[in-house]
């Protein structure tokens, strides 16, 4: 869950999609309006004030703009379910993935950290 900068309550769920709550009505986003996945794992405002998803399956959505955008193994994630995001000082996004180590990302390209780069898990 995220309560974003204007104090809406994102809600994400196992197959669903994603709830927002206005603090007056619930809007129910899906596949058929753009979600590459349905099984949300985690919800996270940048400082830009994007929202960012973490699926299982289906990558990284970024909503904009009332738009979304999928990103994905062909974007340059290291594979395609994400588990956690938390934002650096820089500003760089991190991804946690299952099963394929760290991903960062600098508002242009994709950075992927692995056992193989140093960390003791992917």
């Amino acid at each position: 869950m995220e309560i974003d900068r204007n104090n809406n309550l994102w809600i994400g769920t196992e197959g669903n999609g994603i709830i927002k709550f206005s603090g007056e009505t619930f809007i129910h986003y899906s596949e058929e309006v753009g979600l590459s996945n349905e099984k949300i794992y985690v919800i996270f405002e940048d400082y830009f004030g994007n929202l960012w998803v973490g699926t299982n399956g289906g990558g990284i959505i970024k909503y904009v703009n009332n738009k979304f955008y999928n990103y994905t193994k062909k974007q340059g994630l290291s594979v395609n379910t994400v588990q956690s995001i938390i934002e650096d000082n820089n500003k760089n996004l991190w991804f946690g993935t299952y099963g394929g180590g760290v991903t960062v990302y600098d508002n242009s390209y994709f950075r992927q950290y692995s056992m193989k780069s140093g960390i003791i898990s992917d």
